[in-house]
């Protein structure tokens, strides 16, 4: 391992950064919780055994170098699921030349969640010993707003939660009625009845003139 290089500079690490921006493959690291063989990565690394998953495909989106404070470096990143952010950082070092590893990493953002939303296992243990945990609780249907949603029949929300199948054909037809996005940026819909109850969330037809069903991903009682 070299030495980081004493002329480095903010400038040229946004550079670096910016090669990453993409979909790129990425194997998780030696220690992590993915599974090989139905075994977590770690339990082969502390046995010494050395494996290798297979690369996947990830998504970076923004990747900012926000300030330089030689060695460390304070980054933002906007990625997409399933992205290994040590496997970044040490793929980073290797193209400067010096190595680099991950210190620390805090989640600002997950889906519609922010940070600020968060609250403490502090406050978390004071509202159950209240009997107030329920402020604290978010519903399935306040959580899955990020999702696309289609308006269906109070009929039809009876026929799925029945395990009724709903045919790729009639959700397309709702699907131009409605002007839901044709190519939206989850791979999933929220069907919901008119006073705005979840029914369910199904996959998104990766052809909306197929023949066949919608699979359902979960049904709501």
């Amino acid at each position: 391992r070299q030495e980081v290089p004493k002329d480095l500079t903010l400038e040229e690490i946004q550079k670096i950064f910016d090669e990453f921006v993409g979909v790129l493959a990425q194997a998780p690291p030696a220690f992590s919780a993915a599974k090989l063989h139905g075994r977590p990565l770690y339990k082969y690394a502390r046995e010494g055994l050395k494996v290798e998953k297979p690369p996947k495909k990830v998504e970076i989106l923004e990747f900012e170098a926000l300030s330089y404070d030689p060695p460390y470096v304070h980054f933002r990143l906007y990625c997409g699921k399933g992205t290994y952010v040590r496997s970044l950082v040490h793929e980073v070092g290797q193209r400067l030349g010096c190595g680099a590893t991950l210190v620390k990493l805090r989640r600002l953002r997950k889906g519609p969640f922010t940070l600020e939303q968060a609250i403490t296992m502090e406050e978390f243990e004071k509202a159950v010993a209240a009997g107030q945990i329920e402020k604290y609780i978010i519903s399935p249907a306040e959580a899955l707003t990020f999702i696309p949603a289609l308006t269906v029949s109070p009929e039809l929300a009876w026929r799925i939660k029945h395990g009724r199948p709903l045919s790729i054909s009639a959700l397309a037809n709702m699907i131009r009625l409605q002007k839901v996005p044709q190519k939206p940026r989850v791979p999933w819909l929220r069907l919901v009845t008119p006073d705005g109850k979840l029914v369910a969330v199904l996959e998104y037809p990766e052809d909306l003139y197929a023949s066949g069903n919608a699979k359902m991903v979960r049904v709501f009682s």
